[in-house]
């Protein structure tokens, strides 16, 4: 659970259920958690832990751990990261053609170029 707890600091206190499962928690024990209020639901397949305040960076980070095809932040949710944009925008995320599929409150742009050189 330490390692869990590592990373849902680093994600802005959210976790995605394939890392949870990865590090052998299995799904009726996440649902035990979920029961328990030590993790809370974000939305499909992200929880957050328990503690951690809702935040803009972290629904953001909930639609890049959210499953499906990988997203990353861009556009003008690229630029509040980097310090550039202060306004509360949209949150917009990319994702590579051909993906599919909408998140319910986030602009997705498909993009036919986006190479792991381009993502940081």
């Amino acid at each position: 659970m330490t390692r869990l707890v590592r990373t849902a600091t680093s994600q802005h206190g959210l976790l995605s259920t394939a890392q949870i499962r990865a590090e052998g928690v299995s799904e009726p024990a996440q649902t035990r958690l979920v029961a328990a209020g030590v993790l809370a639901p974000v939305r499909r397949g992200v929880l957050r832990l328990a503690g951690a305040g809702p935040s803009w960076e972290q629904e953001l980070m909930a639609a890049t751990l959210a499953p499906g095809p990988q997203r990353v932040a861009s556009y003008r949710s690229a630029l509040r990261l980097w310090g550039l944009r202060s306004r509360d925008d949209a949150l917009e995320v990319s994702v590579r053609r051909p993906a599919t599929g909408a998140l319910r409150g986030i602009v997705v742009h498909r993009s036919v170029d986006l190479e792991p050189c381009d993502i940081t």
